[in-house]
């Protein structure tokens, strides 16, 4: 069988003086700052063509989680790189992270493969992007990056993509006979990412609406668990605190079959099949 085209790097020039971007991002962000950059470009070294492409909400998602960064703070960061030229702003402006410096310094790996890393204007194509990769870098609005409707041209906000999962979350809890009130926005959004980071190891290829399904049908089945502490106590963070706990109790607990979406067998393994039997 033919051995499959490596288009990844196994790494990449870290030089011990660092130029003005670095340097500008950490005095900004100090040490988040720096761990962002480098974590970023381990990102870009083991992704297919050097590329992120955030316009898949999930993709995203689980970079920021993976580098233990809150989305409104990464976005931020990224709009700075853009904007100091780390980062293609053309690109960005699509909502992909493309760094030509970071192409150019991994080229030595690419001298003893048969094949070359993809450039700037076949990835376009490959993307089906419509870039003018000859035109000046293009300013970025550095409070929020705007996605591009594909139905017209008009623009809308990012769409709330950990809040999706969330609002999910708050319609599996009714089956307790209660409301959930989220008392703490930022904690509970900061265990949906990781439970996000979880199912994207598992399935590294689901999108945004893969993910969200699989997420409701592990909600429902976390609703129905025999136990009157989980039942009354239970939240994002107790779920990703008591996590194996949970996950060993779904394996081994009859369900309810009247979950929407899934049988009785189904439902007994949504978690093994979704995740994996441990927390990493």
């Amino acid at each position: 069988m033919a051995r499959k085209i490596k288009n990844t790097v196994d790494y990449f020039p870290h030089v011990v003086s660092h130029g003005k971007t670095l340097t500008i991002i950490e005095a900004r962000f100090s040490h988040l700052g720096y761990s962002f950059f480098f974590k970023l470009l381990e990102h870009l070294g083991k992704a297919d063509n050097h590329y992120l492409d955030f316009r898949d909400e999930t993709e995203m998602q689980y970079v920021f989680a993976d580098i233990k960064i809150d989305e409104d703070k990464g976005i931020e960061i990224l709009n700075l790189m853009a904007k100091l030229g780390t980062i293609d702003s053309k690109m960005w402006k699509k909502h992909v992270v493309y760094s030509q410096n970071f192409v150019d310094g991994v080229e030595d790996a690419y001298k003893r493969r048969n094949n070359k890393c993809m450039q700037l204007d076949d990835l376009c194509k490959h993307l089906k992007l419509n870039v003018d990769i000859n035109a000046k870098n293009v300013d970025i609005n550095t409070q929020t990056i705007l996605y591009d409707s594909k139905q017209d041209n008009t623009k809308e906000e990012k769409p709330d993509f950990i809040g999706d999962i969330l609002h999910e979350f708050t319609e599996s809890y009714k089956q307790t006979g209660s409301e959930y009130v989220v008392l703490n926005p930022g904690k509970e959004r900061k265990s949906i990412s990781k439970l996000v980071q979880l199912y994207k190891k598992k399935y590294p290829n689901a999108d945004s609406a893969e993910t969200i399904e699989g997420l409701r049908l592990y909600f429902d089945a976390v609703m129905q668990i025999n136990d009157k502490w989980l039942s009354q106590n239970m939240s994002p963070s107790i779920l990703m605190s008591k996590f194996n706990e949970i996950n060993k109790t779904l394996k081994n607990e009859k369900t309810k079959p009247s979950l929407k979406g899934a049988t009785d067998g189904e439902l007994k393994n949504i978690f093994v099949k979704h995740f994996g039997d441990e927390q990493n």
